[in-house]
């Protein structure tokens, strides 16, 4: 039986004021290590993620919208195009790949 790689979803920060949701995590495992910053708009119903530099992953988790342009990975509601690392809130940062 092959082994098959895990990548952990690990939280470092969480928020939400006035509606937005804002959530930075590292992910990290085999093959993975990225940290990753996303925002949900509860009153729109907007999501999008911004992959963030490690040395720069706080301040784009401050300033999510400043930080927001063509590369972020951007999904509105019911739309089919989330990313494969996409979370929703409060939800096990653990995936099984």
């Amino acid at each position: 039986m092959t082994e098959q790689p895990t990548t952990e979803w690990t939280e470092l920060a969480h928020r939400v004021n006035d509606g937005i949701d804002v959530l930075l995590v590292w992910v990290h495992g085999k093959g993975v290590d990225e940290t990753l910053v996303s925002v949900y708009d509860t009153r729109e119903g907007t999501y999008f993620e911004i992959p963030a530099e490690p040395e720069l992953a706080f301040d784009v988790y401050d300033h999510p919208f400043a930080y927001r342009d063509a590369d972020a990975r951007i999904a509105s509601r019911g739309s089919s195009q989330r990313s494969q690392t996409t979370h929703q809130p409060h939800e096990d940062r653990k995936d099984e790949r």
